[in-house]
């Protein structure tokens, strides 16, 4: 994934992130053993426990940004693997499997499949972990939408600093009125 891309993605993490109510610890484009670039909220446990939707929002909305702009499923399954894999881990905790085992390759489809459909599917269609991230990247996108503009400077911005403190973000989110 270039820079830029990085910068994107993880532009989008932090736009959901506060928009939904997340305390900001950094964001960063500067490449380490585990990751081309990372944002971190600062009160992750206390955003899982409080709307475990919200959190699959979070993880959602660069994979949702990368599947938007016309990117290979196949490739946004790679590059967005520990994403996807926060999101179903998350619900596997709070809303159980009730039983029910799927592969990775299943798993990976409905979520595929509820990032495709987001804007088009009407709630309560199909299997609860469809349902889920149905509604969690319904939410994903109709930020990223509303705040497409500032996710844009956001990413220019990292592109120029590299990373930013939270006060930082904090600050950059108030001069852009969001």
């Amino acid at each position: 994934m270039s820079e830029q891309l990085t910068a994107l993605h993880e532009a989008a993490h932090a736009v959901v992130a506060h928009v939904l109510g997340f305390k900001h610890k950094s964001i960063s484009i500067v490449p380490d053993k585990e990751s081309l670039g990372r944002y971190g909220p600062d009160d992750v446990v206390e955003q899982v426990y409080q709307l475990p939707e919200n959190w699959i929002a979070f993880n959602l909305a660069p994979a949702f940004i990368e599947l938007d702009r016309g990117e290979d499923i196949e490739d946004v399954l790679i590059g967005a693997k520990g994403d996807l894999d926060s999101c179903v881990s998350t619900f596997n905790h709070f809303f159980g499997t009730n039983g029910q085992r799927q592969s990775d390759a299943e798993r990976s489809s409905e979520i595929v499949k509820a990032l495709r459909q987001a804007q088009y599917v009407p709630d309560g269609y199909g299997s609860l972990l469809f349902q889920v991230f149905h509604r969690a990247a319904h939410k994903a996108f109709n930020i990223l939408f509303e705040h497409r503009v500032v996710m844009h400077k956001l990413q220019a911005e990292l592109l120029r600093c590299k990373q930013l403190t939270g006060p930082e973000l904090i600050l950059f989110f108030e001069k852009n009125n969001i």
